[in-house]
């Protein structure tokens, strides 16, 4: 649909070449910037991962969409997209 934000995977792109998107990931830890965006009312992110992150990911940012779930660009898109937005314009 025009105009609308939409967000589509490409999940038989991702399934057939794995392999390759697994050898991409650099060793070691990764100095770019980086924000990590989870839903408050989802249980799939746990604050062990925030430790899994920030052994990978030089000065991570993290946040949340306390109304969200999983599915943050579905549940609460304008917040998924303000969010993002403004991360990458800082």
């Amino acid at each position: 649909k025009k105009g609308v934000l939409d967000w589509r995977m490409n999940v038989d792109g991702i399934a057939n070449n794995i392999e390759q998107l697994v050898a991409a990931v650099p060793e070691g830890k990764v100095d770019v910037e980086s924000f990590f965006l989870s839903g408050g009312k989802s249980n799939y992110v746990t604050p062990a991962h925030y430790n899994l992150v920030t052994q990978h990911f030089e000065n991570p940012t993290f946040g949340t969409i306390a109304e969200a779930g999983h599915w943050l660009h579905a549940d609460q898109p304008k917040e998924f997209f303000d969010k993002s937005l403004e991360f990458l314009l800082t």
